[in-house]
């Protein structure tokens, strides 16, 4: 087991970075994709059409935008990796399996090595929309993140799986002007600073180009 955190502002390449990582550690069908993105829009709709386009099609994937550790609990027991080619057995979540090689519909899911998170940031901001406005920047609130999260690492923690996170760095400009906007970075950098010091590996992605912070591509 390891936990590989990769960070990085807007555009700056991280994702496709650590798909990267995702196929080095798993193959070409060792990996399970777990996406968070909703598509609010056409723009957001674009970008998670991307995403799908660049993957390996070999690669299974999951998609839940709230449900993050009943979800990953759930793949870290295996009883998400029989669902057969799609399915959907919680509310509002979405997996799918590529087809097996001799088209049998029964055939037994493909081992998966490593699970690979975009993004846990992607699942911040939809349990900050869950709540109403006026709850957004309360410590209740902050504290369901943190608790989630810690409980999401420990499920990664206990699993014989491989985990490459994602995550969007928040750090770096000033004090967001909307209150949403400073609920989001408030929670995303409490939360990345407990994956970064649960992770093995942890780089910074800046235009495509990965500076490591913690651990090294070779080991």
């Amino acid at each position: 087991m390891s936990i590989v955190l990769i960070t990085g502002g807007i555009r700056s390449g991280k994702s496709a970075f650590a798909e990267k990582i995702a196929e080095e550690l798993g193959g070409q069908d060792g990996v399970l994709y777990f996406a968070t993105g909703q598509a609010w829009d056409d723009e957001m709709k674009a970008r998670i059409d991307l995403h799908q386009v660049r993957r390996p099609g070999k690669w299974g994937t999951c998609e839940e935008p709230l449900k993050l550790v009943e979800t990953v609990e759930r793949i870290a027991q295996g009883s998400l990796l029989g669902i057969g080619h799609q399915g959907a057995d919680h509310e509002g979540e979405s997996c799918t399996q590529p087809p097996s090689k001799t088209g049998d519909a029964t055939e037994s899911a493909p081992a998966y090595r490593v699970v690979l998170l975009d993004t846990l940031s992607g699942w911040i901001a939809n349990l900050l929309m869950s709540y109403p406005e006026s709850e957004w920047g309360t410590q209740h609130v902050r504290e369901k993140v943190a608790v989630e999260t810690t409980r999401f690492l420990q499920i990664c923690q206990e699993s014989d799986l491989d985990w490459v996170i994602v995550s969007d760095e928040v750090g770096l400009g000033g004090v967001a002007a909307t209150s949403l906007g400073r609920a989001f970075q408030d929670a995303v950098g409490r939360a990345n600073q407990l994956v970064a010091d649960a992770s093995e590996t942890f780089m910074f992605v800046l235009s495509g180009q990965p500076l490591y912070l913690k651990g090294s591509r070779e080991g």
